[in-house]
């Protein structure tokens, strides 16, 4: 028998486990049949808990789609953060921050599809989850800027509308991977994104009138 010290810590540690089970079903619920559709029958019975479960510790499912909100944005902005290496010239890390998001948009389709679903859902839900999803959808926005920024190694003003393309090609790549996986050709769609991006970031150099990227006698096609 457990010394009564023990009690806390291990009831403590139990409601951990019972939360994070129940924060992962919500994940897999919600993103295959949206938020309005995820019952909380159907959530605790993945989770293999009870539903006063659920509101033991969210208090309600709006509050749970908040965690769910958070959680998928916070995984976003880890891998993001993680893939973004220094080493090399702007050029080469540029490079490596698109390749980063091609690969994020193949490793990451789920939790991307997820939350642009919840964005794009007509109600997905009350006040507070609504304050949680533009406060994810900043969180990424604002780590796709930094990571170019970090790879550039410079910061330029309009870095805020670099991140809006860039999540623009990864919303078409996750359509394309979820509705004909076996005609997503990403290769194609990310050397396009980086043909852009590097225009942009060219024309905003010049603006700024700092070096360029690609001296003019080599192209842009480096």
């Amino acid at each position: 028998m457990s010394p009564p010290s023990s009690r806390p810590n291990l009831r403590r540690q139990q409601g951990e486990r019972s939360r994070e089970r129940l924060l992962e079903a919500a994940i897999e619920v919600i993103g295959e049949r949206g938020y309005a559709a995820a019952g909380v029958d159907e959530i605790c019975r993945r989770a293999g808990v009870v539903k006063s479960a659920l509101y033991w510790h969210f208090g309600s499912k709006e509050t749970l789609l908040g965690a769910v909100i958070e959680r998928v944005a916070a995984s976003w902005v880890e891998e993001i953060q993680k893939r973004v290496y220094l080493a090399g010239d702007p050029l080469q890390r540029m490079d490596r921050f698109v390749e980063a998001l091609k690969e994020l948009a193949k490793e990451q389709t789920p939790l991307l599809r997820l939350l642009i679903d919840l964005l794009l859902e007509q109600r997905p839900a009350g006040s507070k989850s609504r304050g949680a999803l533009l406060r994810a959808v900043d969180r990424v926005y604002g780590a796709i800027a930094k990571g170019f920024a970090d790879a550039l190694g410079a910061e330029l003003p309009e870095f805020d509308l670099i991140a809006t393309l860039s999540m623009a090609y990864l919303h078409e790549a996750v359509v394309h991977l979820t509705v004909a996986p076996e005609q997503a050709d990403l290769d194609r769609m990310f050397r396009h994104l980086r043909q852009l991006l590097l225009l942009d970031v060219e024309r905003q150099l010049r603006a700024a009138g700092l070096p360029p990227l690609v001296p003019s006698d080599t192209g842009a096609d480096r």
